[in-house]
């Protein structure tokens, strides 16, 4: 009967971004990298400023879901991070076959899963912008993967997806939202 918003606290999930690359384009900026992390937090908090261009079927469900995300600021051992790994590859493109995420495929391996949102960024093949796992699948390869290209609003960003968006859809589905 108490149609007052329940008092709710913010959950807070920390990322690592795994930077991937082969060339020195692929290896994007520490500035980039938190532009998609802002993207992220404006999106998922409902403050981004194209709100007004949310569908009417949507304009009264469409809400703040009191989830943050900040790059992390200790590593799985302790120790003081940025919260960008970077890795260098032989390995040209990736694909959707979780490659990229792990060291013994010319990628990088995750950090616990439980504890972080990997995010992987790198060069995806068949001008794929991104994928997601959704919860349940093997811990070992949780986790979010975006282009390069497409990360962030800054740098690589490539038009038309240079707004942070697929990293914000890829989000959603790591969160398990269907389309």
């Amino acid at each position: 009967k108490n149609n007052a918003k329940a008092k709710s606290s913010v959950l807070t999930i920390p990322v690592v971004v795994h930077v991937v690359y082969n060339t020195a384009t692929e290896n994007i900026s520490d500035a980039q990298v938190q532009s998609q992390i802002d993207i992220l937090n404006e999106d998922f908090r409902r403050l981004n400023a194209d709100t007004i261009n949310t569908p009417t079927a949507f304009q009264s469900v469409a809400a703040d879901s009191d989830i943050e995300f900040c790059l992390a600021t200790r590593d799985p051992l302790g120790n003081t991070t940025n919260g960008i790994t970077r890795t260098q590859t032989s390995q040209t493109s990736f694909s959707t076959n979780d490659d990229v995420k792990y060291s013994s495929s010319a990628g990088i391996d995750a950090w616990n899963t439980s504890k972080y949102l990997n995010i992987w960024v790198c060069d995806l093949s068949g001008g794929l912008l991104g994928y997601a796992q959704f919860p349940g699948g093997t811990a070992s390869s949780d986790g979010v993967v975006c282009d390069y290209a497409y990360f962030g609003d800054i740098g690589t960003a490539t038009s038309p997806y240079d707004l942070g968006r697929t990293a914000t859809h890829e989000v959603g589905h790591w969160l398990n939202l269907r389309h």
